[in-house]
């Protein structure tokens, strides 16, 4: 089987080739107010790696917590990225305010010179935190976020 990225012109494609490329694989985010763990009641969180492109999914809702301060995601060791600069733009999310249903978009950021650190931005109130744009509630609001990034 050929390892992906070292395809030549006119190779031949196998089933095994095409199956190998990249899986889904699923993982337990660490989401956290500051230092105060986030208890998701249901999460769908997996990430791939395709080459050098990482793209991670999380849905979480029926969130529970305690403590304040910045929402953050930490990613998956088998998905690091690679930023640039700090602060850098890798994805969006959305905060969804249950009790209000309404959506609030954001971008995620990596913080400093993380790899695995991921804060949020919203556009109407700055860096996302647990009354940020809105109060976060336990047990009833919800995080939708994609990531798409450069492996480290």
């Amino acid at each position: 089987m050929t390892a992906l990225g070292a395809f030549s012109s006119g190779d031949v494609l196998t089933a095994a080739d095409l199956n190998a490329i990249g899986e889904w694989t699923t993982f337990t985010p660490t989401l956290k107010f500051s230092s105060n763990t986030i208890t998701p009641g249901f999460v769908d969180a997996r990430y791939i790696v395709l080459n050098e492109l990482i793209i991670v999914s999380v849905r979480a809702f029926n969130l529970t917590y305690s403590g304040s301060g910045n929402l953050s995601l930490t990613l998956p060791a088998g998905a690091t990225v690679s930023p640039t600069t700090a602060s850098q733009r890798v994805g969006f999310a959305y905060v969804y305010d249950n009790s209000l249903s309404d959506n609030y978009p954001c971008a995620a950021y990596m913080t400093g010179s993380s790899t695995t650190t991921v804060q949020f931005l919203s556009g109407t109130t700055g860096i996302v935190t647990n009354t940020a744009p809105f109060t976060f509630l336990s047990g009833s609001d919800e995080l939708d976020i994609t990531i798409i990034a450069r492996k480290a």
